[in-house]
């Protein structure tokens, strides 16, 4: 597969492999920092960079995530050139993270955006993994200026008790 889906599934494929060697099941939350944004995740983080063609221009990827609890917590940052594609590259990159998960569906998340973001996107939604079993996947996309961050959750099911203190508490200088 090429393009940005295959960008997609390659990173959950790698990250899910990675973090199972190098994260313990239970939820050891920590700080950590991609760029601007503090967040949290669960459990140790690999990190990558990679190119991506993301709003018809080539950007950076920049991705740490990590597998505990028997789910997968990702977070990527782009730098677009201006604050207009970087509101291209929001609504692209959902359509390749929903392809990714072989599925168009998607329900509004109900969450309260940090009040530092220009631009804030939180989504539900049910698909496949690369192994083609059910994952659901909770999506946000927060911009501050020409800044994209994307948060994702990935597991069979999703609760509360794992997604909230990821997205809670995010945090920019």
């Amino acid at each position: 597969m090429t393009g940005w889906s295959g960008v997609c599934l390659r990173m959950v494929g790698l990250l899910a492999l990675a973090a199972l060697q190098a994260c313990t099941p239970a939820l050891n939350w920590r700080q950590v920092q991609m760029q601007d944004l503090k967040a949290r995740l669960p459990c140790k983080a690999d990190t990558a960079t990679r190119p991506v063609h993301l709003a018809a221009t080539p950007l950076d990827l920049q991705m740490m995530g990590c597998e505990a609890d028997g789910a997968l917590f990702a977070i990527s940052h782009v730098r677009a050139q201006d604050t207009e594609a970087a509101t291209r590259v929001v609504q692209q990159w959902r359509a390749f993270a929903l392809q990714a998960l072989r599925t168009e569906a998607s329900q509004p998340a109900s969450w309260q955006a940090p009040a530092w973001a220009t631009q804030a996107v939180s989504l539900r939604a049910d698909g496949q993994n690369p192994k083609g079993q059910p994952v659901q996947a909770r999506l946000t996309w927060i911009r501050r200026g020409a800044d994209v961050y994307h948060l994702a959750v990935y597991a069979e099911t999703l609760t509360e008790s794992i997604t909230q203190p990821f997205l809670e508490d995010l945090q920019t200088p």
